[in-house]
């Protein structure tokens, strides 16, 4: 097609060069149907075009309104989705809400269950314990004791009583408003303590009024057990036909003490008890004396409940498994503590001005079961243990018969028997023979050297002289030298401090004539 169009071309170029008009009417003609059939070519390709176009718009409106309608179901599908998320939302807060409302419900309904139940409990607890009073009235037993015209007035009481340092040492409980004297003692198995109180009969003034109150465990106070709690009291108070006799004789020779009623001197229920506590006086001021007894005392709670026991023997148990671990672990168990579960409490005793509870005064058996360090680091005893400890082991197994020794007639038999005792001294010997009954030595200590400087004006120098001038002073009233000792030394303190049945229990620690000088203060500390 381009190249007879060309050459239609250049014919028409032609025939314009000869001037031939018919040649340019031809070419016009020719030329114009030339355009005309590209024209017409144009227009059936724009019009294939526009057919395509309505085509591609038809797909394109069609995929467009697919779309649209797939949009509006989404969109209706997002609604109801959105509906029944709100709706399980609301049900789902609705049912947590209500759980709550159940639960404090429960839990309320619970609570006055609890407290419905507490309420029944404390019914029953409340029964329990009239029930407890109910028996303990029923199993208390009161005694009285014949104490005979020579004893018989409140005051009396009083003066057999409070005229001695051992009646502040614990166990004992002296109280001042009821005048009652209160402590553990042994029962006839010489293993169960009860407490006990010692009070004046106001109806009848030639007895005392002996209350046995009853044991934790209920176990039943028999004939045996009252008789020998009357017999421990008579002991303390020295209620017999001899020390009657003793404290008339000695009104006799010192006749100011009969118008105190003073002749008697109070004692521990047994004589290894004074013994140890005579050792407790050594070398210290009352205070630590007074600590060192009460923490014997909780020791014997502690060992009673098997809270502190001592090393094991060689044959027991302990020992044997002990000796697989090791050596050291065997030295470690030997002063352990350990919790024993017992059906059987121990008695707990609660003084005056005490915070904790104690036991009875330990027996000889009770100490022989430990160890020189357990003990002196539960009481703090210093090196008045080892000789605790030795005089005890001594008496459980028999080289030391305590039963001899009251039984004895000579006095000097008894002090020198004493005095090969380890950590036994002119002192010890001297108190231990005063609770024996035996008057004629004075126990000398620091408080002796006072005494002889404030009331008689006599300064020792030397240690050597002050059994010499002792003797020279309380010689003329022998045999009761002790006696007319401890009578001037009660009257000191009571010029001081006041009648001693009327302090309380914390001023105890300040009845010494050292009150206000630096020694006091240094042997109060010790």
């Amino acid at each position: 097609m381009k190249k007879k169009k060309n050459k239609v071309m250049e014919d028409d170029d032609t025939h314009l060069d000869k001037g031939d008009l018919g040649g340019v009417y031809a070419t016009e003609f020719v030329d114009n149907g030339a355009i005309k059939g590209v024209d017409d070519r144009e227009q059936g390709q724009n019009d294939k075009l526009a057919d395509v176009t309505d085509e591609s718009g038809y797909v394109r409106s069609s995929l467009i309104g697919g779309f649209m309608t797939i949009m509006e179901m989404l969109s209706k599908e997002v609604t109801t989705m959105k509906s029944f998320l709100k709706a399980w939302l609301c049900t789902f807060f609705f049912n947590r809400r209500l759980q709550k409302k159940k639960k404090k419900a429960s839990e309320e309904e619970e609570e006055a269950k609890q407290d419905l139940d507490d309420d029944k409990h404390l019914g029953k607890k409340r029964k329990i314990e009239r029930n407890e009073v109910a028996k303990e009235e029923a199993t208390d037993r009161k005694l009285e004791l014949d104490i005979g015209e020579n004893f018989g007035s409140s005051a009396k009481l009083e003066e057999a009583v409070c005229n001695h340092g051992f009646f502040m040492m614990a166990p004992n409980d002296w109280n001042p408003l009821t005048k009652t004297l209160t402590r553990p003692l042994r029962l006839d198995d010489s293993s169960t303590s009860a407490i006990v109180s010692v009070s004046h009969d106001g109806t009848n003034p030639n007895s005392l009024r002996v209350r046995i109150h009853p044991i934790h465990h209920h176990r039943p106070i028999s004939s045996s057990d009252c008789q020998a709690v009357l017999d421990q009291v008579r002991w303390m108070l020295r209620i017999s036909s001899n020390d009657e006799n003793d404290m008339i004789e000695f009104q006799k020779v010192y006749p100011e003490a009969k118008k105190r009623g003073f002749g008697r001197l109070f004692r521990s229920p047994t004589l290894f008890e004074d013994t140890v506590k005579s050792l407790l006086l050594c070398a210290c001021g009352i205070r630590r004396a007074l600590e060192m007894a009460e923490n014997l005392c909780k020791l014997q709670s502690k060992l009673t409940d098997g809270i502190i026991r001592g090393p094991p023997t060689p044959n027991s148990k302990d020992c044997n498994s002990t000796r697989k671990r090791g050596f050291k672990r065997k030295i470690a168990t030997a002063t352990t503590t350990t919790i024993n579960s017992r059906k059987t409490p121990s008695l707990q005793f609660e003084i005056q001005n005490s915070d904790e509870k104690i036991g009875n005064f330990p027996s000889p058996k009770e100490l022989a079961s430990l160890d020189e360090d357990t003990l002196n680091k539960q009481c703090n005893l210093g090196y008045r243990a080892a000789h605790i400890l030795n005089f005890a082991k001594k008496v459980e197994n028999g080289k030391i018969k305590l039963e001899k020794y009251e039984q004895e007639i000579s006095s000097k038999k008894i002090y020198d028997s004493l005095m090969k005792i380890n950590g036994f001294g002119p002192f010890v010997c001297a108190n231990v023979l005063m609770c024996l009954g035996f008057y004629h030595k004075v126990p000398v200590d620091s408080e002796t050297m006072r005494h002889l400087r404030q009331v008689h004006g006599i300064e020792i120098h030397k240690k050597k002289t002050d059994k010499a001038i002792v003797e020279q002073i309380y010689d003329k009233y022998a045999p009761f030298q002790c006696l007319a000792y401890w009578f001037e030394l009660v009257e000191y303190y009571e010029s001081k401090f006041g009648k001693l049945s009327e302090l309380p229990r914390s001023s105890y620690s300040k009845v010494t004539g050292y009150l206000g000088n630096k020694q006091n203060v240094k042997n109060n500390n010790d």
